[in-house]
């Protein structure tokens, strides 16, 4: 695994601007982390309010208040910042997902604690992860390709690591086909999460796809006269 990205929070916010213009240019450098941070929150609401073609230098300095110049100090192209954007991305997906399984709590327990809290996350994030990875695919470049490959495989990685943890206790067939399961899940929150979007987000997310989940499940889970 890659090393990801820390210390970067990818949520969707709009950056607080000061009152007028007499201080467009930040006068005082911050950190590395701080300021990288912040330029990956202008492009994401620039992708979000006007689309991945509005995401020029140009408009990034002006969304963060700094200089070209300043945004070309931490990244050294717009490849660059995108490549940076779908590392925070797998990063927070992975974390979304992560956590141990107590000995009191099943494994369908577990599941549906993880996938409701997973969802949750997304959708205070408004679909942002998503959203943007739809984008970068739309930009036709070979790099964020490879770069975004990465992170979905990641991400439908932690998927097949939780399915054998449900094997390993006894709840989850154990001829399971675990690459196109895990795969599966991916496509059906990718899914649900698309028709959210499109519905211009007027349902709760978690309580829809939880109903995607009971049925999957049937598929999954061993039943439980036969499971441990």
């Amino acid at each position: 695994r890659r090393n990801g990205v820390k210390g970067v929070d990818i949520h969707v916010v709009e950056l607080i601007r000061g009152k007028g213009n007499t201080h467009l240019m930040a006068s005082d450098r911050k950190n590395t982390t701080i300021r990288k941070s912040e330029i990956i929150l202008a492009v994401q609401n620039l992708i979000y309010r006007e689309g991945s073609e509005q995401v020029t230098v140009r408009n990034i300095a002006r969304e963060v208040q700094i200089s070209e110049a300043a945004v070309y100090r931490h990244f050294k192209s717009k490849r660059e910042i995108f490549c940076y954007l779908v590392r925070c991305i797998q990063d927070t997906l992975l974390a979304d997902l992560a956590g141990e399984m107590s000995d009191g709590t099943s494994w369908t327990e577990y599941m549906a604690t993880a996938l409701n809290r997973h969802l949750a996350a997304i959708q205070s994030r408004h679909g942002m992860a998503y959203l943007v990875l739809a984008e970068i695919l739309s930009l036709g470049d070979k790099e964020l390709y490879r770069e975004t490959r990465v992170c979905l495989e990641q991400y439908i990685e932690r998927f097949k690591q939780l399915l054998t943890a449900g094997i390993q206790r006894g709840e989850v067939r154990a001829n399971l086909d675990l690459d196109a399961t895990a795969r599966i899940l991916f496509g059906t929150i990718q899914g649900a999460v698309s028709l959210w979007a499109l519905d211009h987000h007027t349902f709760d997310l978690p309580a829809s796809y939880a109903a995607v989940w009971q049925e999957l499940q049937k598929n999954i889970c061993l039943p439980i006269a036969t499971a441990r």
